[in-house]
């Protein structure tokens, strides 16, 4: 069998051919190596690699006969101008033939200016899970700050900031994806198991109903009737019948008890989101941002004694609402909202010393649009709330005052009726000052 020597594409170095090659390279000249191509390759293409190759440097018939028949390739060297082709049975030696040539290599991404409280983390995962997803190399993720810092006024900073969230896609890792894909099968087994309570419950009365019926029917046959015992019986079994039904006999509204709302945040910036509700009763937990973009939801059942808790992990910092409602496969009721923060929470000198106000006006544009324009202190974070005819709120969001305080939203999609609305501030510890208008939207 022909001995040949492939190298690698890219080698670059010294190659040692044999005659009648080795007459064409200089020696201690720099080649490197861009092709290695079969026969087949030239021949597809009508090239004849015998009269291209072998013939000019008098190898005969049965030379390039016995290289084809053992898969000999022809190798491109290059050097700057200077072009060699030769069957790899001719090359002795080429760089890179003791093993592979590894460097160290380190690829950086310029983020310009930011925020020197914008925690990077969630990006540094995203940046070695992507790789090592990608290229098989867990890397090493520093951050290294390379120019002088620059104070950056109010106003343009929130700008800055509001478009460069508006501009995110990715809110959650994989490994936070993971986590809530975790708690939300915990959750879904908690709910099971609260449920499946509830209907051992139910049978016991039902068999509890069935059992005090007979007593009160063998004492109808009984003389004299004892009336007071049959009273007694038959008030439990309305105790029972209306324990299923879900009501105290003076309501038929399963979901008539008001929804508490509480939150938290660990130092992992773990939310948990808990309260109690109707028992045993489906709620729609949404948490939304300060530009009213969904960031999380998910629909439980809370347990026999109306309670429910939900954790929602590794959220990124910033001002959210989480808003809980009673809600069935086409409505939503009896919503409750409770905004938080994720991370520092930084008190401003006005709020220390003033309670800033709020106000609030409307302009009907038509077709279920409305506009809400009003006044607050400046970069405030306030909560908007629509409540139509009926007291159920229809909308809750949230919206920031600008460096002068003014603020501006627009709600579509309405249906064209009254609806009270009520704007205050996201966090009581800054004013707890609201304003409400009845808006008509048509």
């Amino acid at each position: 069998m022909t001995t040949q020597v492939i190298p690698q594409i890219g080698a670059e170095g010294t190659f040692s051919l044999k005659s009648p090659f080795d007459t064409l390279i200089t020696n201690n000249s720099t080649y490197t190596c861009v092709a290695v191509r079969e026969f087949t390759d030239f021949q597809s293409n009508g090239i004849d690699v015998y009269d291209t190759f072998y013939s000019p440097y008098s190898l005969d018939k049965e030379t390039y006969t016995t290289d084809s028949s053992n898969n000999v390739c022809i190798v491109s060297l290059y050097n700057g101008g200077n072009w060699i082709y030769v069957p790899t049975s001719y090359i002795l030696s080429s760089p890179g033939m003791n093993g592979v040539r590894y460097s160290c290599v380190l690829m950086g991404i310029n983020l310009g200016a930011i925020p020197d409280t914008l925690d990077l983390t969630a990006l540094e995962q995203v940046l070695i899970q992507d790789t090592l997803a990608t290229v098989g190399i867990e890397p090493t993720v520093k951050q290294v700050i390379v120019s002088a810092p620059a104070i950056v006024n109010f106003d343009s900073a929130n700008q800055f900031e509001a478009a460069r969230k508006a501009k995110i896609t990715r809110t959650q890792t994989d490994y936070s994806l993971m986590l809530q894909a975790q708690y939300a099968k915990n959750q879904a087994i908690a709910q099971l198991n609260a449920i499946q309570g509830y209907i051992a419950t139910a049978l016991q009365n039902a068999k509890d109903i069935v059992s005090l019926s007979d007593q009160a029917k063998s004492l109808l046959t009984a003389s004299p009737i004892d009336t007071t015992t049959i009273s007694g019986l038959l008030d439990q079994i309305k105790s029972k019948v209306l324990q299923e039904s879900g009501t105290t006999g003076n309501t038929t509204n399963t979901t008539s008890q008001v929804i508490t709302v509480n939150t938290s945040v660990d130092s992992d910036n773990n939310v948990t989101i808990s309260g109690t509700a109707q028992a045993v009763t489906r709620l729609l937990i949404v948490i939304e941002n300060t530009l009213g973009v969904q960031e999380y939801s998910v629909v439980m059942y809370t347990d026999a004694s109306g309670n429910y808790s939900v954790v929602v992990p590794t959220m990124t910092e910033g001002s959210y609402i989480a808003v809980v409602s009673y809600s069935t496969s086409e409505t939503t009721t009896g919503g409750v909202s409770k905004s938080f923060t994720v991370g520092p929470v930084t008190t401003t000198p006005e709020s220390l010393s003033t309670s800033p106000t709020v106000s609030i006006a409307y302009t009907a544009n038509g077709s279920g649009s409305v506009t809400f324009t009003g006044a607050a202190s400046a970069n405030a974070i306030l909560t908007l709330v629509l409540a139509d005819g009926n007291n159920t709120n229809v909308y809750t969001g949230m919206v920031i005052a600008d460096g002068n305080g003014n603020y501006s939203i627009t709600i579509n999609n309405l249906a064209a009726t009254h609806y009270t609305t009520t704007i205050k501030y996201s966090d009581v510890t800054v004013s707890n000052d609201q304003s409400t208008i009845v808006a008509i939207v048509v």
